[in-house]
């Protein structure tokens, strides 16, 4: 009997705790999911966004005015509806308050604009790498052409080696280029002892 009164002690025990923990998880989750602590996210979305948008357009990432003019638009859109959702959170005052806005739906709504914000950023990133990678590969693919094929002069080098020496031009590396200069030279001499 005492084991069955231990036993039972022991699932009660148990089972108080296991609630007990059910309830702090619960509690800290809807405590993450308040309207007072989602805005905060919000807007450090929204300047982050801001952020990268400026910066890509400062750069020249986003050539396009059309597609500038469109991101400057969502972001104002957005930042007002921030802003309204912001005046509805700073009203609460008390945690009542703040609960009541989490259960009217506010932590919802907050949460839809967090989503537009997040696809607005990944719109400008993914615009502005497409323009960035475009121009990498352009410099990659200038740096590889041949001088000729891109409109500039060859090196002097190249030039210098045609013009001086245009009949030696395929010779055999193994040919001693001293014998053949010597060679032209008393063919030259020899020319000009039968002329003389």
């Amino acid at each position: 009997m005492d084991s069955n009164a231990f036993s039972f002690s022991s699932n009660v025990f148990g089972l108080v705790v296991g609630s007990i923990s059910v309830i702090v998880l619960v509690f800290g989750f809807c405590r993450s999911q308040l309207p007072s602590n989602k805005i905060k996210v919000l807007e450090e979305l929204l300047d982050e966004t801001q952020a990268l948008f400026s910066s890509y357009a400062e750069e020249g990432y986003l050539p396009e005015e059309r597609v500038k003019a469109d991101f400057e638009t969502r972001l104002a859109r957005l930042r007002d509806k921030t802003f309204d959702l912001r005046s509805q959170v700073y009203m609460a005052t008390t945690f009542v308050q703040d609960y009541t806005g989490f259960i009217a739906g506010l932590s919802i709504s907050i949460g839809r604009v967090c989503w537009q914000v997040k696809l607005l950023r990944a719109d400008v990133i993914s615009k502005s790498e497409i323009e960035r990678l475009g121009r990498r590969d352009n410099a990659l693919l200038l740096r590889q052409l041949p001088f000729c094929e891109i409109g500039l002069p060859q090196p002097l080098s190249h030039q210098a080696d045609a013009i001086l020496h245009p009949r030696e031009t395929n010779l055999d590396p193994f040919v001693d280029s001293t014998n053949n200069i010597q060679a032209t030279v008393s063919g030259a001499n020899v020319g000009t002892i039968v002329t003389v």
